[in-house]
């Protein structure tokens, strides 16, 4: 949670759901991989944080009460955004294996 808080922008993706009733999450998560690829490619780092919604519903409530958000406009996912600090280490992932994840024509 750190890297939320210590993070000199937050973007907050809204949806509304009025003129997105069905795919709202969906249209919300496509502009928020927008925001990540455009801020990619000015060299920012950013993150995509949905778990507020999913795991702690009263979350979602909380950030709808801070900023004073209608009914019809949905939080979707938080993007915390700035320049990775000079001294930043950031350990490796591991990945799954390719081939253990892939499968061609049938599963």
């Amino acid at each position: 949670r750190g890297h939320i808080w210590s993070a000199p922008v937050l973007i907050l993706v809204c949806v509304n759901t009025e003129k997105s009733p069905h795919r709202w999450r969906e249209d919300g998560a496509i502009a928020a991989l927008n925001i990540l690829l455009s801020a990619h490619d000015l060299g920012l780092g950013a993150v995509y944080v949905t778990a507020f919604g999913s795991t702690d519903p009263s979350l979602t409530e909380k950030i709808r009460a801070v900023l004073n958000l209608p009914p019809n406009i949905m939080p979707v996912v938080l993007i915390p955004l700035g320049y990775a600090s000079p001294d930043a280490k950031i350990e490796p992932k591991e990945l799954p294996n390719l081939n253990d994840i892939t499968h061609n024509e049938r599963w």
